[in-house]
Order: structure tokens, then sequence, then C-alpha cells
């Protein structure tokens, strides 16, 4: 599921409002079962026993390359 699919499958929203005299925009998004992730260095760590070695997570999948967009995931609670 990417980040549109989940966007369009939110209970409750509200479209992007602009106020066209001043040129802001005013974000009125209520509900959305994601949250923006910066990106951000994952220290190394035993997991079940196993140990995982630090990495940068991104959110691009690649561990190899670092980006600095961040990315978007689901809340904990859906």
């Amino acid at each position: 599921m990417n980040i549109e699919d989940v966007i369009n499958s939110a209970s409750s929203y509200q479209q992007l409002a602009i106020n066209t005299f001043g040129g802001k925009e005013k974000n009125t998004f209520y509900n959305l079962p994601i949250h923006h992730v910066n990106p951000h260095y994952v220290r190394p760590h035993f997991r079940q026993g196993k140990y995982i070695s630090g990495y940068w997570r991104d959110g691009d999948g690649n561990t190899s390359i670092n980006t600095y967009n961040g990315y978007y995931a689901r809340n904990p609670r859906h």
C-alpha cells in the first residue's frame, strides 16, 4: 500500500484550502492514519536474540543510499 492508497482510504478528511488573496495555504486534513518520519540513523541493537547492524533509515528501501526526504508511515493505532 502506498501513500496515495492510505490517503484515499482515510475515513474523514477535508480538501486543502487556499486563500487566493494572500497566497497562503491552510492544511485542513484531519484524522489521516499516517505521519511523516524524518530520516534517521538506527543504532546497532539486538532483536529477538539477533544482532542488527546500524543503518540509515530514510524510506527509500536502500540502506546504502542516504536520502534526506523521509517517508510516510501508518500510525500505530490504524
